[in-house]
C-alpha cells in the first residue's frame, strides 16, 4: 500500500513539474514573440491560443491534442527546439503518432540534426510506410547527407504513392536535378 502511495505521489510531483515547465515555456514564447516584431493582432492571437492551451493543460497535463497544438504553435513560429520538447512529450503518450514524429524530424532537420531527423522519419515509416510527407522529407535528408541514390529511391516512392500531386511533382523535379548532378559528376 505504501509503495502505491509513493508511486502516486511521484506521479503528482512529475505532473506538477511538467505543468510548471509548460507555463514557463509559454511565457518565454510570448516574450520571444514580442522580440520578433509580430503585429499586435498576431501577437494577441498567439497569446490567446497559448492561454487557451495552458488552461486545458492545467486541467489535464497529458492532453495530447493540447500538447500537439502547443508543439505546432512553436513549430509554426520557427521555435523548433521548443516544438521538439512538446513533440517528445506527445510521443511518450502516443508513440504511434506519425504526424507528430514527422514534424519532430522536420524540426531536427531545420536545426541541422540530420541523423536525428532520419531516425524519426524511419520510425514514422515503420508505422505508416505510405506517409507522403515523411517519404519526401526522408529523401531531402538523404540528399543532404550525400546519399543521393537513396534520396532518389525515396522520392520515387513519393511519385508512386501520389502521382501528379504537388509533392510528387516536387519529387520528380528533385529526381531530375539529382540525376543530372550525378551525370555531370561522371564526366
Amino acid at each position: 500500500m505504501k509503495f502505491k502511495i509513493n508511486i502516486i505521489n511521484n506521479y503528482i510531483k512529475v505532473s506538477h513539474l511538467c505543468l510548471v515547465y509548460l507555463i514557463s515555456a509559454s511565457l518565454l514564447f510570448l516574450f520571444a514573440i514580442l522580440i520578433t516584431g509580430c503585429t499586435k493582432k498576431q501577437e494577441n492571437n498567439i497569446k490567446s491560443r497559448i492561454e487557451h492551451i495552458d488552461h486545458i493543460l492545467n486541467n489535464n497535463p497529458d492532453d495530447v491534442k493540447a500538447l500537439i497544438d502547443l508543439g505546432n504553435l512553436y513549430y509554426d513560429t520557427r521555435q523548433y527546439s521548443k516544438a521538439i520538447l512538446y513533440y517528445s512529450r506527445i510521443l511518450v503518450l502516443a508513440p504511434e503518432n506519425v504526424n507528430v514524429r514527422t514534424d519532430m524530424g522536420t524540426c531536427y532537420k531545420l536545426l541541422g540534426y540530420l541523423k536525428k531527423a532520419e531516425k524519426e522519419y524511419i520510425k514514422s515509416l515503420q508505422i505508416e510506410p505510405g506517409h507522403l510527407k515523411t517519404n519526401f522529407n526522408l529523401g531531402i535528408i538523404l540528399y543532404k547527407m550525400n546519399r543521393k541514390k537513396e534520396a532518389v529511391i525515396q522520392w520515387k516512392k513519393v511519385v508512386m504513392l501520389s502521382p501528379g500531386s504537388p509533392p510528387a511533382k516536387r519529387a520528380e523535379a528533385l529526381i531530375d536535378k539529382t540525376l543530372k548532378e550525378q551525370d555531370i559528376n561522371k564526366k
